[in-house]
């Protein structure tokens, strides 16, 4: 089976390639490496085709024609990166999803994967968050991503296109950029030798790469169309938790500095319908994510 992944060069589309390459797909990548670094495909740079190129642009038409299934996970993934770069933001979130998702019916692809946000649930009004619950547009990344939904149910419905979505609650992982929580607390202790954090009361669901990346791929046989399906690992873990955890393998002190932050104060996913409609469940709990993450970090700190 041929697969295209767009943004395949990232934190989650590496580890997706990466799986797909092991289990014998034929893979081709599409990443314009604004985000994405070649280094995440190391192991399987030899393995697959790689296109260096915007989502956005007429030529990523050629690479879909003779695709089986895409995986559409390209975007501007930092809600802080959106609200400082907006038109970059609504030219790779929203052109490029339309122009993933009208060339894969041009060329009849038989599935697309899309991968939205659970930030769309803003502030939760009940827990755990299934997927009726409202949901709420108030930043830019949030907007674009919503579009991006609105997109895929398009095409579903005036196409019959074969397009399956997921709301992402907080992946974490090796690979993934600093300037998300987990990561930037990581090199925080290993650059200062001590850890920081606003508050230690927020509470998000965190789910480990691999099984995000099981999740995904999955969607390939799944006989479900449309969406969204909550891709989280059920669990809700106080950040401060996380931080003493962390400080606790590294060995560095922590502070709380009490002050207030944005966001929601808590999150947790009802992960029910992925687990009914794709037959998956979580594999990896928190603390052995955890742990493995720390580690990576750790040995790659001087090359990241």
């Amino acid at each position: 089976m041929r697969v295209l992944v767009t943004g395949g060069a990232g934190f989650i589309g590496s580890k997706l390639v990466e799986k797909l390459v092991e289990l014998g797909y034929d893979v081709t990548i599409v990443d314009n490496f604004s985000s994405g670094s070649r280094k995440n495909l190391t192991q399987v740079k030899d393995k697959i085709k790689i296109a260096e190129m915007d989502i956005t642009s007429n030529e990523v038409c050629n690479f879909i024609k003779d695709k089986d299934v895409i995986f559409h996970l390209a975007a501007v993934p930092d809600p802080r990166l959106c609200d400082e770069h907006i038109e970059e933001t609504f030219k790779s979130n929203v052109d490029g999803t339309f122009n993933i998702l009208f060339s894969s019916l041009k060329n009849g692809v038989k599935k697309v994967i899309f991968m939205s946000s659970a930030h769309l649930y803003g502030e939760p009004q009940y827990l755990p968050i299934d997927e009726n619950h409202p949901i709420t547009v108030y930043n830019y990344y949030t907007l674009s991503k919503r579009i991006g939904e609105v997109l895929c149910d398009f095409f579903i419905r005036k196409f019959n296109l074969n397009v399956i979505y997921f709301r992402l609650f907080n992946a974490f992982g090796p690979r993934q950029r600093p300037n998300f929580f987990i990561p930037s607390i990581i090199t925080q202790a290993l650059k200062n030798k001590k850890i920081e954090i606003w508050s230690d009361k927020p509470t998000r669901d965190f789910i480990y790469i691999d099984d995000v990346v099981e999740a995904l791929i999955k969607a390939i046989d799944s006989d479900f169309v449309g969406g969204p399906i909550n891709l989280g690992y059920g669990r809700e873990i106080r950040v401060g938790n996380i931080a003493r955890l962390i400080a606790s393998q590294l060995n560095v002190e922590l502070c709380v500095l009490n002050k207030e932050v944005t966001g929601p104060l808590r999150m947790l996913c009802d992960n029910t319908k992925a687990k009914k409609v794709l037959g998956w469940e979580p594999k990896v709990d928190f603390e052995e994510g955890l742990r493995r993450t720390v580690e990576w970090y750790r040995d790659n700190f001087n090359n990241y």
